[in-house]
């Protein structure tokens, strides 16, 4: 980094050997949260009492992502307590504020009770808007409060975001994680894109680009895209990494070992890298044993936890596995999609994995699949919104009338 620069992103990656496909739907919800605790620009208008403008600005230069460094944030928020102390109507400061709360409740890492930590939430978020009504920001934290199978709710309160909002790119960012959530990839990547040409040197839109071009099955131009960011980010194993697993996915095998032998910044780099590279030698050349572990190591994670994550269902899946995958869906509980108390069961995760045409290709032309996404609560969402996948268009089963079944059957049951 050049002096006069401000690190804005940083993080670490470590994976078992069989979670690589999980690697990049971790990667995309480190950019997805750090987007929630995006410091905005302040308004041209705005007359704020330099001393607390001072500690807006320190807490920003703390701010490292998703970072989990419960000090980190401590220290922010912290910084931005005082900021409103000093100026009560500092907007900015009070969304900074929403922002991080919202992030630390839905990640488990608040030590408050529940409703309190909530109410925080929506007190700074409100106190936000009442003093600048165009500040989207404030209401992505709110949608970070719904639960994560209530996509009503928070598409309505995306919606209003980006009404607020239109050419915000962090808005347009987030909401394009949104949008992936929900199986619409091409209005995604139009977002993400449109955020990318408001700001093109910004991490979380240039990281956003990439991924949903590549979610949308356009690896070739997706490449050299890679390859620019890798190039001005060069230290940034975050970028590094989904590079590499994008040329894992669309099994780029060259490209895969050329980014495998680039220089990193980090400190060990190593195992995480003999991760992929295992995992690129079982997609080439299976190796039965070795799958088979991995496969009774989720079962063991159902056993103890009572779900499993869906990246890891994709990862299985992928390695050659079908059936015993939609046997873990069937005996999985997925609650935390459904009690904004809970969070995801192994930290901040995107959802719009799976829908991913490189990534999830297999699964999602599977009949089967829109069990899983029944189980995630996606199919009651689509049937009511009327706003269905890309995917229900692009398999060649009826992908709209086996998830009007699995949703009347589930009725019929309760």
């Amino acid at each position: 980094m050049r002096a006069g620069e401000t690190t804005l992103w940083s993080d670490r990656f470590d994976r078992e050997l069989s979670d690589i496909f999980a690697l990049q739907d971790d990667i995309a919800a480190a950019v997805a949260a750090a987007l929630e605790v995006v410091f905005a620009r302040t308004r041209a208008t705005e007359t704020i009492d330099p001393v607390a403008y001072d500690l807006y600005l320190r807490a920003a230069n703390l701010s490292t992502g998703h970072l989990a460094d419960d000090v980190t944030y401590g220290a922010m928020i912290g910084l931005l307590e005082q900021a409103t102390r000093l100026a009560p109507r500092f907007a900015m400061a009070w969304v900074g504020l929403a922002s991080i709360w919202a992030w630390r409740l839905r990640s488990g890492r608040s030590d408050e009770p529940y409703a309190t930590a909530r109410a925080k939430v929506v007190a700074a978020a409100e106190t936000a808007l009442g003093l600048d009504p165009r500040l989207g920001l404030a209401y992505t934290s709110l949608a970070a409060l719904e639960a994560f199978a209530s996509f009503a709710a928070r598409e309505a309160l995306f919606d209003k975001a980006l009404s607020v909002g239109p050419n915000d790119p962090d808005v347009l960012t987030s909401a394009a994680f949104f949008s992936a959530e929900v199986g619409r990839i091409d209005e995604a990547l139009a977002r993400a894109r449109r955020a990318y040409e408001l700001d093109p040197m910004k991490f979380g839109t240039c990281y956003a680009y990439a991924s949903f071009m590549d979610f949308a099955g356009r690896y070739d131009e997706t490449k050299a895209l890679w390859d620019g960011f890798c190039a001005r980010w060069p230290d940034s194993e975050i970028m590094i990494d989904a590079a590499m697993a994008a040329a894992l996915q669309n099994a780029d095998w060259e490209r895969f070992k050329r980014q495998a032998s680039a220089p990193t910044a980090a400190p060990d780099p190593h195992q995480r890298r003999r991760g992929m590279v295992w995992l690129a030698r079982n997609l080439q050349a299976p190796n039965a044993p070795s799958i088979a572990r991995f496969h009774e190591r989720l079962r063991e994670e159902l056993q103890r936890a009572g779900t499993v994550r869906p990246d890891m269902l994709a990862s299985l899946y992928n390695l050659g596995l079908q059936d015993e995958t939609f046997e873990l869906i069937d005996q999985a509980s997925f609650a935390y999609m459904f009690d904004p108390q809970l969070g995801w069961p192994h930290g901040s995760l995107h959802g719009g994995f799976i829908f991913s045409v490189n990534a999830n290709r297999g699964m999602m032309g599977d009949p089967r699949f829109p069990r899983l996404c029944a189980r995630l609560g996606l199919c009651d969402y689509w049937l009511a919104s009327g706003r269905w996948p890309d995917c229900a268009d692009q398999v060649a089963y009826d992908f709209r009338a086996e998830a009007k079944r699995l949703v009347e059957s589930a009725r019929a049951r309760s």
